[in-house]
């Protein structure tokens, strides 16, 4: 989860501006993947609580998840909402989905970088082009 917080005036300052934080909080040390099934169960309602706190603490403008259907039903609906109420969610296809969470604002999702496949430039441009109208919008540039 990427997370570019709400400024305060004209000034951006790219490390104060982005925040992150992994939907899985602990992992075995001996494996190098991400966590599966079993570890992302056990600590599910942890990470729900953390990550629901952490996009409160962090007061995005917008939230990008790059985590794809990765710890989806454990994490990511329980704190963001159900799927269908995601705009261009197709699973099956490269997809950027968008939608405007009553709590939290914008919220993005899309696949991993390394998953994007053939479209990850099209994706990541048009993640950048949601966050520039967002910034746009936030300091009244246009």
């Amino acid at each position: 989860m990427a997370a570019l917080p709400r400024l305060e005036s004209a000034s951006l300052n790219a490390r104060e501006a982005l925040g992150w934080s992994n939907l899985v909080k602990i992992n075995s040390v001996n494996i190098a993947s991400p966590p599966g099934t079993e570890i992302i169960a056990a600590q599910a309602p942890l990470c729900v609580e953390a990550l629901r706190g952490e996009v409160r603490v962090f007061r995005s403008h917008a939230t990008v998840l790059l985590s794809g259907n990765y710890a989806q039903d454990e994490i990511l609906l329980p704190v963001f909402g159900p799927a269908e109420l995601f705009q261009n969610n197709v699973e099956a296809e490269d997809r950027v989905a968008i939608r405007n969470h009553p709590e939290f604002g914008p919220v993005i999702s899309a696949n991993h970088p390394q998953a994007m496949g053939s479209n990850y430039k099209s994706d990541i441009g048009f993640i950048a082009g949601c966050l520039t109208g967002l910034l746009i919008n936030q300091l009244d540039l246009a």
